[in-house]
């Protein structure tokens, strides 16, 4: 719960005003549909996994339901990736121009984390949770590692 709230509690504490609001209008574009793809996946996954008992059959539903939500998060990501120039500035306004950059590293970011999270999910429902989980916090303060970077901010990091 804390790593997932890492980069707004080092946006607001280590940024400025103007850097925040650049921000907080790069990850709604970022994260559109990152909540609803791996929702909707899990809805599908969990209950084929319940009725697979074989772990046999569990790894090549496991396999089927991770190609396909790769291939879907991915296409996803590659068109917000080409329309985000275009798309923040239409959304939000000529102002928010700037915050393109960051909805780009963002958009790159979230790609594992959604997909860690369907995984997360899916070890969960055969039983097998406990490494995935903590290496998908791992994932996770690596991401935020790369927005520290991104915003020039790796000093403040480290001593915090």
């Amino acid at each position: 719960m804390l790593l997932s709230a890492a980069d707004r509690f080092v946006v607001i504490t280590f940024w400025d005003d103007a850097s925040l609001g650049l921000y907080v209008v790069a990850l709604p574009l970022a994260t559109a549909g990152l909540n609803v793809v791996p929702a909707a996946f899990n809805a599908l996954l969990l209950p084929r996994l319940a009725q697979a008992r074989d772990p046999a059959a569990q790894r090549r539903i496991m396999g089927e339901t991770l190609r396909y939500v790769s291939l879907l998060l991915t296409a996803g990501t590659v068109t917000l990736f080409v329309l985000c120039p275009w798309l923040l500035p239409f959304l939000f306004g000529d102002a928010y121009a700037g915050a393109v950059g960051l909805c780009l590293v963002l958009l790159l970011a979230c790609l594992p984390a959604a997909l860690g999270h369907i995984i997360a999910q899916g070890l969960a429902g055969t039983g097998r949770d406990l490494k995935v989980q903590v290496s998908f916090d791992d994932a996770e303060v690596g991401v935020k590692q790369l927005l520290v970077a991104y915003a020039g901010l790796e000093r403040e990091w480290e001593s915090a």
